[in-house]
């Protein structure tokens, strides 16, 4: 997905960076996709204000899988786009607080 959403953004306006262990799972590099790596969860706030990203998303592939992850996007303010998963889904349309 993060891939492809690149390749379509042929204007260079997306700049995807990524934090958490999925590293090996990347595959080919882009020079408007950085890698993070690992970080401790109680640093996610003080990663965020490094980066300074204007959304937030969630591209997990089963239900509930990273439901905190979109508790920690909000915990910084940032709006989030996830997948249409009932959980992830109900939660951002219930609050208004992204796009599904």
């Amino acid at each position: 997905v993060i891939y492809n959403l690149l390749d379509k953004d042929t204007d260079g306006k997306i700049e995807f960076h990524v934090l958490g262990g999925i590293q090996d799972h990347l595959g080919r590099s882009h020079p408007r996709l950085v890698n993070h790596g690992r970080y401790a969860r109680e640093s996610f706030a003080a990663k965020a204000a490094e980066i300074k990203p204007h959304i937030g998303a969630v591209f997990s592939i089963w239900d509930e899988t990273y439901c905190h992850t979109l508790t920690e996007l909000w915990s910084v303010g940032l709006p989030s786009i996830v997948f249409d998963f009932p959980t992830l889904a109900e939660r951002v349309t219930d609050s208004g607080c992204g796009w599904v």
